[in-house]
């Protein structure tokens, strides 16, 4: 490993994935015609040259370089214009203090460190998890409805391969081939037919459970806890730096791995019980709670109760959804699974679980409260022009739903917006009656959701 003695970052910006906004809320764009953000670096070396073997690192941490730091946002000329007249010199840098184990060369706050720290980990407390479906042909697997998957099941089973290619306009891949597709389909019976493939959007789906099937990867391992009947806890393990934290919900379906976000990192789901195989079902094995008895006795300590393994989830669920907790860990919450702190009392814990249950229970479209967003005008129901309007969403010139508040439009989960993203993924179909149920029911949860956040931070003061 190689020593420097100084390291300048000069952060340009402009990654079009990640949507990045100015401080001053303006427009930023790439200094070049490329997506991915851009920086100059420039590694200063005043002493020899050394080269550190494993066995040595730790004598040196503390001889590091020192990292500087600063950032441009704007306009491409605007960004441009500052290059050319601003010298090194005249740079006002900001020297940074990388701390381990990730040594981030952007500004960090990490005054809180210690105290984060002292909270336990969610994949540390729920050790089996893994990350969403990887069907590898999304076109192949995912269905608004449940005519159109039994449609490409009967295809899949009866077509030679050469036609389902052509019909189908697919090819063979790494980890996706027709012929072993068509064998899984016509082998194995469907587990399930239904996928959560975005938050509160459940479509169809084929789900045999086989690697290398319809499926590329189905996770079946830790996905058949869910499909036997435990609720999970999904997180991202990371997130981008300009969106604020909403990388959290709970389902009972099967979900993929581009449930949240593509550009925030790979969403994983932790099912609270995990269920005996057949075999050990003969061997009269039942289900078990999928925590980690250590911490869970901590809990318990703490609140000087016998807690339920539902009442440990819903602790957790409500403290992800607390705004105060979010703003101080931010930092924390961008690097890794979240850390959860203990409990302070009994009090404290069951206000939290209290309001967590309602949450999950919301999330879960288990109990739906009441929906005072209205549908009223007649029409074909086609889904052709969205716009947000006066509290009126808009699917086309004429019909709208009314009395959708602005926060629910804008109210974020997963790095989507619900409200929106569910329509945008429906542009050019007609509404059936379900589906506008279904949508005033998301508006209701997105409301209530807000507010009960908010008692979340209300109640703890």
């Amino acid at each position: 490993m190689e020593i420097f003695d100084e390291i300048y970052i000069l952060n340009l910006h402009g990654d079009t994935r990640k949507k990045e906004v100015p401080p001053d809320g303006g427009k930023d764009e790439n200094v070049f015609d490329i997506m991915q953000g851009v920086s100059i670096n420039i590694f200063v070396k005043k002493k020899q040259s050394v080269i550190l073997s494993e066995a040595r690192k730790g004598e040196v941490e503390e001889s590091l370089a020192k990292v500087y730091h600063y950032e441009i946002f704007g306009k491409r000329f605007e960004k441009y214009a500052s290059l050319a007249k601003t010298s090194f010199s005249d740079i006002p840098w900001e020297e940074l203090s990388p701390q381990a184990p990730q040594y981030f060369f952007v500004p960090k706050d990490f005054s809180v460190q210690e105290e984060y720290e002292c909270g336990f980990k969610v994949d540390e407390l729920i050790k089996i998890c893994n990350s969403g479906i990887q069907t590898k042909r999304d076109a192949l697997n995912i269905f608004f409805n449940q005519e159109e998957s039994a449609n490409l099941r009967i295809d899949f089973t009866s077509m030679p391969a050469d036609d389902i290619a052509r019909k189908y306009n697919v090819k063979d891949g790494r980890d996706w081939q027709i012929l072993s597709a068509k064998n899984d389909l016509i082998k194995n019976e469907n587990i399930t037919n239904r996928i959560v493939y975005k938050p509160f959007d459940v479509r169809y789906t084929n789900y045999t459970g086989k690697t290398n099937g319809i499926m590329g990867y189905p996770r079946f391992s830790e996905s058949r806890h869910v499909l036997k009947g435990s609720f999970a806890l999904v997180l991202s393990r990371q997130y981008s730096n300009n969106v604020d934290y909403s990388f959290v919900l709970c389902v009972n379906r099967l979900i993929p791995d581009r449930f949240f976000a593509t550009t925030n990192g790979t969403p994983y789901f932790f099912p609270l019980y995990l269920y005996p195989t057949e075999g050990e079902e003969k061997l009269g094995e039942t289900r078990k709670p999928n925590l980690d008895e250590k911490i869970w006795r901590k809990i318990d300590k703490c609140t000087k109760l016998e807690t339920t393994p539902e009442q440990i989830f819903d602790y957790i669920y409500g403290v992800l959804h607390t705004p105060s907790y979010r703003e101080k860990y931010k930092e924390f919450l961008k690097i890794d699974f979240p850390r959860i702190p203990y409990p302070e009392n009994k009090e404290d814990f069951e206000r939290i679980v209290s309001i967590g249950n309602k949450l999950r229970k919301l999330h879960l479209m288990e109990e739906i409260p009441p929906q005072a967003t209205s549908f009223d005008i007649e029409g074909d129901n086609a889904v052709t022009e969205l716009r947000f309007e006066k509290e009126k969403v808009y699917i086309n010139k004429t019909q709208y739903f009314g009395n959708v508040p602005e926060l629910a439009w804008n109210f974020y989960i997963g790095g989507y917006q619900p409200a929106q993203k569910w329509l945008k993924d429906r542009k050019n179909r007609t509404f059936t009656f379900d589906d506008i149920s279904h949508y005033r029911k998301i508006i209701a949860i997105l409301i209530e959701t807000h507010k009960l956040m908010q008692n979340l931070d209300e109640t703890a003061r």
